[in-house]
């Protein structure tokens, strides 16, 4: 240990002796007056302007005097007419009538018999491979709510338009014949149904 003593204490020396005169000379250059430049002052507002301040007079004119405007003239009024003629008056009390005794409890019952009337018919819908107009026979009941049922068709000029003419006629609605005051339904209710085909110029064309 005391030679490795011996060997590095020379070297710290030399090295602490060295950091000592390098912040030595940092130091006092460091603190080393600057010279100022006369370029870099710059003054602001080296004028100074006077500013006038107008005082405006705020003082009030003196009251003159002020001549009294004459009345208005004074206007005529209606004056107020009171009836002449005396009021009339009635003399004596309301004469006694002898009121008929009615009996509320007379029923009238109107009976009116009517047939089963169409409210909505629905146009069956043209098929798409059809080349000329055609129609069906169509036959079918209605019961008691307007409402057709047992649809079928008996003839159709072609069997392609059966089936819209069963679908269509399923949508329509009817008022139901009424006998002695009650809907009754209706029997074997027989119609036809058209399909008119149209050419370009919108002539029908036939079946």
């Amino acid at each position: 240990m005391s030679k490795r003593y011996v060997i590095v204490l020379p070297f710290a020396a030399i090295a602490t002796a060295g950091l000592f005169g390098l912040m030595t000379v940092l130091i006092r250059s460091e603190w080393s007056p600057q010279v100022k430049s006369e370029a870099l002052k710059y003054e602001i507002n080296p004028q100074v302007i006077d500013i006038t301040v107008t005082r405006k007079n705020m003082r009030p004119d003196e009251l003159k005097s002020i001549e009294t405007p004459p009345a208005p003239p004074e206007i005529d009024t209606q004056a107020r007419i009171l009836p002449s003629t005396p009021i009339a008056t009635i003399e004596g009390a309301i004469p006694d009538f002898d009121f008929e005794i009615i009996d509320m409890k007379t029923e009238v019952a109107i009976n009116v018999d009517s047939e089963e009337k169409a409210i909505l018919r629905l146009a069956p819908v043209m098929p798409t491979r059809a080349e000329r107009s055609g129609h069906c026979i169509v036959r079918f009941d209605i019961n008691a709510e307007g409402i057709p049922y047992n649809i079928t068709t008996p003839h159709c000029s072609q069997s392609m338009f059966s089936r819209p003419t069963l679908k269509a006629v399923s949508g329509w609605k009817y008022r139901p014949a009424i006998q002695g005051g009650q809907a009754q339904s209706s029997r074997s209710i027989e119609t036809r149904v058209t399909f008119n085909l149209a050419d370009e110029n919108g002539n029908i064309i036939p079946e």
